[in-house]
């Protein structure tokens, strides 16, 4: 007949002249949780943890330094991304510009009547472009003819005929920005640039033989000596033109009405001389 024994762990530990596998058992946790102490085994709680007050406090320091770095981190991206932007489109359109020669015969002799033909004829067949049309009113002056460009990856131009020897050309980050026109800030949303096929200035009443405001022929960012001065010998007026490039980057930056601080204009070719990086110094905010 089969006896049924109840378990008895202090009896077996007795009988034997042992511990019981199970005492055995729980002194090593007890010891373990004694070292560590984080356990009590006996009431299977946590002794050590945070109080509400270290987590308020530790919340509040991370939220403290989110609102410290976030708005950086994402006026870095929104720079980088400008930046990209504005390279791209000047390399795009030097390399159309380019290939346009071949065809078309060097840009010195392009002709210019209307903003819409000069993209039709030299433009057109070098870029992708999605969409094109003739707007109801130029950003600069409503006497200038003037035609928008929209580019497959949403950015935009803006073609205007400032004379028959020059084209002004505003490049767009965000084509939308051209059609709602209220927020839009010249050297954040757009970019000036200059396409001047043979360097010649007709802005500028009796200037001398062979001096011209403009810093190249061709494509490149919008930049013009604002300031001449008349020569008394030739009887001709003469353009200023910064000594060095610190007086150009001078220039740049504040020079009256076509400054980066001063509308804008000449962020562009400011971007150029850095590289096409917005310097440290830019004046406008990202």
């Amino acid at each position: 007949m089969a006896i049924r024994r109840k378990y008895n762990a202090n009896n077996y530990e007795t009988q034997r002249g042992g511990a019981s596998p199970l005492n055995r058992n729980n002194k090593e946790l007890n010891t373990l949780s004694n070292k560590n102490h984080s356990l009590n085994i006996g009431d299977y709680r946590l002794i050590k943890g945070f109080t509400l007050a270290e987590v308020l406090i530790t919340l509040g320091i991370m939220g403290i330094v989110a609102a410290m770095t976030i708005p950086t981190l994402l006026s870095d991206y929104r720079k980088s991304e400008v930046e990209k932007q504005v390279i791209k489109f000047y390399s795009t359109m030097t390399e159309a510009i380019k290939l346009s020669e071949i065809d078309n015969g060097s840009i010195s002799n392009w002709s210019i009547t209307t903003a819409e033909d000069f993209f039709n004829k030299y433009l057109k067949n070098y870029l992708r472009v999605t969409k094109a049309f003739e707007p109801d009113k130029y950003i600069g002056n409503s006497n200038y003819s003037s035609y928008f460009v929209v580019f497959p990856n949403g950015t935009g131009m803006e073609i205007a005929q400032l004379s028959d020897v020059s084209v002004h050309i505003a490049f767009y980050i965000n084509s939308n920005l051209f059609i709602n026109d209220k927020d839009r800030i010249l050297g954040k949303d757009y970019f000036d640039f200059l396409l001047n096929p043979n360097g010649k200035d007709t802005q500028a009443a009796n200037m001398c033989p062979g001096s011209s405001r403009f810093l190249n022929k061709g494509f490149d960012a919008y930049y013009w000596w604002y300031n001449v001065e008349y020569d008394s010998e030739k009887n001709c007026n003469k353009s200023v033109i910064p000594e060095n490039d610190n007086d150009l980057r001078e220039e740049l930056l504040n020079a009256e009405t076509y400054g980066c601080a001063n509308g804008g204009t000449y962020c562009t070719m400011l971007l150029k001389m850095n590289n096409w990086k917005i310097p440290d110094d830019y004046p406008i905010k990202f």
